[in-house]
């Protein structure tokens, strides 16, 4: 993945305060903040998964703070391509934060638990394959004007990314 793209530059460390969501032991993860020149921060989570055991999944208990309250969108990442992600608004220490998830399991991307979790067994029984990868794009409220501009500040920034996540995904 880039550090910088179009107007985004990236921070790869993010300190601990700087972790909302913690993910339960990835085989590798990715955490960079995005900030571009108009002062909006984006904080993008990957957390990929090799193989999945019990205590050691991609969806996880311990992930029940994005779960709860979320709700399915669509965006149009490209002219011919949509994913389903779920969003929701997590607020904490006095300020909100808005929490847009997906998963990525051998290239099929889903928004739902259940879906990802059937994906999963699917194919682990028939190709003996459970990796996969939880993505999450974090904003801070803070700084993204009026509430109804949330999600399309959010979608435009999620556009822009999606080129350089499609290829970092088929490369894992």
């Amino acid at each position: 993945l880039p550090l910088d793209f179009n107007e985004w530059k990236a921070q790869t460390h993010i300190g601990s305060d700087g972790r909302l969501v913690i993910l339960p032991d990835p085989d590798k993860e990715i955490r960079r903040s995005y900030k571009s020149e108009s002062g909006v921060n984006h904080q993008l989570v990957i957390g990929h998964y090799a193989y999945q055991k019990q205590g050691k999944e991609f969806i996880h208990y311990t992930l029940d703070r994005i779960y709860h309250g979320a709700k399915k969108f669509t965006i149009q990442v490209t002219v011919d391509r949509q994913i389903d992600v779920q969003r929701v608004v997590i607020k904490e220490k006095g300020k909100k934060y808005l929490v847009t998830y997906w998963y990525d399991i051998g290239g099929h991307k889903t928004a739902s638990n259940v879906i990802a979790k059937l994906i999963t067994a699917v194919r682990g029984i028939l190709l003996f394959k459970t990796e996969g990868s939880i993505l999450l794009i974090i904003t801070d409220l803070q700084h993204t004007g009026k509430d109804t501009q949330q999600n399309a500040i959010q979608d435009a920034f999620m556009v822009e990314l999606y080129p350089y996540l499609s290829k970092y995904l088929k490369d894992e």
